[in-house]
């Protein structure tokens, strides 16, 4: 459909945009930026554009240029949920925990009910050795999402660093049926 939409109208964004979506789940992320970035050029007002350009940067471990996507989305929508979570994780793989503490807490400030965000919270506490906070955190992820298998997972972990061993196992193998 996207393909027949540019035929007709060769700077649909919206098409544009829809087929990097597609070269993502393909794992063509050089045709995905491209993609993603004609369509920013086309309709740079549209912060989705550059979140989806931020994500397609993080699965590559280009830190620096999905930090840039995440906070242009930022510019244009100050209360961007998933652009927060996404440069919360930029920051946490670089090593700016508290940074990436602030990106998440905001997240959940804007959403409360966001489990992407709780879980990596927990991930940041957990580094930072605040073990019973980040435990809370996790309970949380997987309470609003008891289907998000690397919440139980990253918990199972948690639980095992503070010897719960078989509550520990429960929720590794939970995330192995997820």
């Amino acid at each position: 459909i996207c393909q027949q939409i540019l035929q007709v109208d060769p700077k649909n964004s919206d098409a544009l945009h829809g087929l990097g979506i597609i070269a993502v789940s393909q794992k063509n992320y050089a045709r995905a930026v491209k993609l993603i970035q004609q369509a920013i050029s086309y309709t740079p007002s549209v912060p989705f554009f550059y979140n989806s350009l931020g994500n397609v940067y993080w699965y590559q471990n280009k830190l620096l240029e999905a930090s840039h996507a995440y906070r242009q989305a930022l510019m244009i929508k100050p209360d961007y949920v998933e652009a927060y979570n996404g440069l919360g994780n930029v920051l946490s793989d670089q090593g700016q925990l508290e940074e990436a503490a602030r990106c998440y807490q905001q997240a959940i400030a804007l959403n409360p009910n966001y489990a992407q965000a709780h879980n990596g919270l927990g991930n940041v506490l957990r580094e930072q050795s605040q073990l019973v906070a980040a435990e809370t955190c996790y309970q949380r992820a997987v309470s609003l999402s008891p289907t998000y298998a690397e919440a139980y997972n990253n918990f199972g972990g948690l639980l095992c660093e503070m010897g719960q061993l078989e509550e520990a196992q429960q929720c590794c193998q939970r995330a192995l049926t997820l």
